[in-house]
């Protein structure tokens, strides 16, 4: 049986040895998002604003359908959009909750290049999660593609959000995260969209392997090994 001298886990408290162990959070590349193009799907274009989004896979285990559902009852002239592949044993809880609710809109699966396009025409980003044990310890690559545009953010509780202080409103409560809502589409310091991206920035993909090879020097000096 091998055994790794060092691990890079992307999930916190995976592993027990953390002596052995660097966090490396999740990284976002700066270069796909200044690239996506800045027009977006007719389908999405003819929707009332304000646009509310969210992309990724939709999972029963993931998105707060409840949560969803109290936004939208909320804020009838506010639109919501949801892009990704739908679970489906979370289309009929999807039928069931949101059906009524005319300004929810589930736009279907997008190729990468063209959810970030779709991500340029949101007003505020969000990441409806469920406070579970599963969402806790995960570290979703969205939420720093969310920042690198320098969108307001609003969230759920999750792994890591806390450390980035006032760029993203979280939310424990729906009442709080409607109320967050409001506050994000009021913004209007072009300051704060300024730090979202530099806080994006810091989380490159660049910066995230200067840190992994710093470790690995680190260790090849500690074990005398020359690279």
């Amino acid at each position: 049986q091998k055994r790794a001298s060092m691990v890079f886990p992307w999930l916190v408290n995976f592993f027990d040895r953390s002596s052995d162990c660097t966090y490396i959070p999740n990284g976002v590349s700066l270069r796909h998002i200044d690239q996506a193009a800045k027009t977006v799907g007719r389908d999405m274009a003819g929707l009332p604003k304000p646009i509310v989004g969210y992309y990724g896979v939709i999972t029963k285990d993931r998105l707060d359908i409840d949560l969803l559902a109290f936004l939208a009852r909320e804020n009838p002239n506010k639109s919501f959009v949801l892009l990704g592949w739908v679970w489906p044993n979370l289309k009929p809880i999807i039928e069931q909750k949101l059906k009524p609710f005319k300004n929810v809109h589930f736009l279907g699966r997008k190729k990468y290049q063209e959810v970030l396009a779709y991500l340029k025409g949101f007003d505020v980003a969000i990441m409806p999660h469920l406070q579970n044990e599963f969402n806790r310890f995960t570290d979703p690559l969205k939420i720093y593609e969310y920042l690198a545009t320098g969108k307001p953010v609003v969230s759920t509780p999750a792994n890591n959000l806390q450390s980035f202080g006032k760029l993203i409103y979280c939310a424990s409560t729906p009442t709080e995260f409607n109320n967050n809502l409001r506050e994000a589409l009021a913004e209007t310091s072009s300051t704060l969209a300024t730090d979202r991206r530099a806080l994006a920035k810091a989380n490159a993909w660049p910066e995230r392997v200067t840190i992994m090879l710093k470790q690995l020097d680190n260790a090849l000096l500690k074990n005398n090994v020359r690279a």
